[in-house]
């Protein structure tokens, strides 16, 4: 079994990230993961159930 496939959506939109990813600076990147708990704070992790 291959690898599942990507849309061609979904691969535009990677090549673009990591072309942006690939133009930051280091302190911008430092930068950038610091901001990460604020920027997905909406997030909510959710405790798996007890059965796994």
């Amino acid at each position: 079994m291959g690898a599942p496939r990507r849309s061609a959506c979904a691969t535009r939109s990677r090549e673009r990230e990591l072309a942006r990813l690939r133009s930051l600076s280091v302190e911008e990147r430092i930068v950038a993961a610091l901001a990460m708990g604020t920027r997905f704070a909406w997030l909510k992790p959710v405790p798996a159930p007890a059965s796994r």
